[in-house]
């Protein structure tokens, strides 16, 4: 029984690409190979013809299935003479029709910025637009009920099997076609989802991946549902495109924490951090390169405080102080600032140490790849101060432990104001605030 299923599920295979060849779908002949028999068999009748009256001759003469080739012939190097280019043209100027406009469409997505193809497909779009307004004055059914706008139009396409025009959005020989597309959908709400499917767009064409990157660079709001197509975006768009996508994102303006957050995990999970070695934050602009430095430092801090909401809300306060963070372990993480370093080992809830730059070079922070280090800098164990010790002195170039119970932590908070400071007089409100 087995055996006879495998024979059937074979002999099944072999029909089906018995059919595909002899009736392939739109999107196969765009991509089809260039050694296709019908399509050089177009070209050959073509080149054969002594002249364009023969040519129109020819074109009446041709089945419906031959039209299908019309724009994949286009694409080929052996019509790419003026003679042959010529009498394709007229070929779609004498029997533009549906067929032939779906596997134009379909071409057109694979290359949108070939020229010929551009001037193709708007020369077939104009004559179908012509037969479709003529068709419908001429109807007795658009007499009594005529069509009132642009969209019952397209549905009243697609429930004959055809995909509305394109040019109904822009016209495809626009110098700036997908740019002048995307403004269009754009200012008419028109979801880059819904165009897809209602405009038969490719997933994996060059059009789509063009126009999903456009979509995001002419967006003023980004949200938590379009966060797999700005994954997939970044994937197909090019080397310069991508550079424009990042810097466009991280430069946005009145966007959510949380969404933010989400598409900055997306960069970081493509590009990784500024200093992992990634060539394309070479080519990113300062601006755009700070807010996604910012955001690194604050989700590594997030990260690594996630069970410690009180230690989170402290360093919350300073983020935009921090310089760098580095993990030292992986239970301690390191947090730069200007003139001094803290020490935080996730396990120690109540703790952290801080090392002012007069002993910061001198304590083992840097971590050595060829010997473990022996000691955490987060150890209690590290000679130290008290952070009132230290206000009281005026010493922040030393050792000082941070507390973070609730009876203590108001001195932590003081003391990294303390360090932070640089007017003598707000220095003297933080002693007097503490030792009264």
């Amino acid at each position: 029984m087995t055996g006879n299923n495998a024979a059937s599920a074979t002999h099944l295979e072999r029909a089906l690409e018995t059919v595909r060849k002899r009736l392939p779908v739109p999107s196969e002949l765009a991509t089809r190979n260039t050694n296709d028999e019908k399509l050089l068999s177009l070209i050959e009748k073509l080149d054969q013809v002594d002249n364009t009256s023969d040519v129109i001759r020819l074109a009446h003469t041709l089945k419906v299935s031959e039209l299908r080739y019309v724009f994949p012939a286009l694409n080929q190097e052996k019509a790419q003479s003026k003679k042959i280019q010529d009498r394709l043209f007229i070929l779609i100027r004498e029997r533009a029709c549906y067929t032939m406009y779906n596997t134009a469409w379909n071409c057109f997505q694979q290359t949108p910025d070939d020229q010929v193809l551009q001037r193709a497909l708007a020369l077939l779009c104009s004559i179908l637009q012509i037969k479709q307004e003529t068709s419908q004055e001429m109807t007795f059914s658009n007499i009594l009920r005529p069509v009132s706008n642009r969209k019952d139009k397209s549905n009243q396409d697609l429930k004959l099997g055809t995909l509305p025009l394109i040019s109904d959005l822009a016209a495809p020989d626009n110098k700036s076609f997908t740019k002048r597309l995307s403004i269009v959908l754009a200012e008419r709400g028109y979801e880059i989802q819904t165009f897809f499917h209602d405009y038969g767009i490719l997933p994996d064409s060059v059009l789509a991946a063009d126009l999903i990157s456009q979509s995001f660079l002419n967006r003023q709001h980004y949200t938590l549902r379009d966060l797999d197509l700005f994954r997939k975006s970044l994937q197909q768009a090019s080397s310069k495109t991508q550079i424009e996508l990042v810097e466009s994102l991280l430069t946005a303006v009145d966007m959510q924490p949380d969404v933010f957050d989400e598409y900055c995990k997306i960069i970081y999970q493509k590009y990784g951090g500024i200093d992992e070695g990634n060539m394309i934050w070479q080519d990113i602009r300062e601006a755009a390169r700070a807010v996604y430095r910012h955001w690194l430092i604050t989700a590594a801090i997030r990260t690594h405080c996630r069970t410690n909401p009180a230690k989170s809300r402290f360093y919350r306060r300073y983020f935009d102080f921090i310089n760098s963070v580095r993990v030292f372990s992986d239970e301690t993480l390191l947090i730069y600032f200007d003139s001094f370093v803290l020490a935080d080992n996730r396990k120690s809830l109540d703790t952290a140490i801080y090392y002012g730059n007069g002993v910061a070079s001198e304590h083992p922070l840097e971590i050595d790849d060829e010997t473990e280090m022996s000691k955490d800098p987060a150890s209690q164990s590290t000679p130290h101060i008290s952070c009132e010790q230290a206000i009281s002195s005026g010493n922040t170039s030393g050792i000082v432990i941070l507390y973070f119970n609730q009876a203590q932590i108001k001195y932590s908070g003081a003391f990294i104001d303390f360090c932070l400071q640089q007017n003598r007089g707000t220095i003297k409100s933080i002693k007097r605030r503490i030792f009264g």
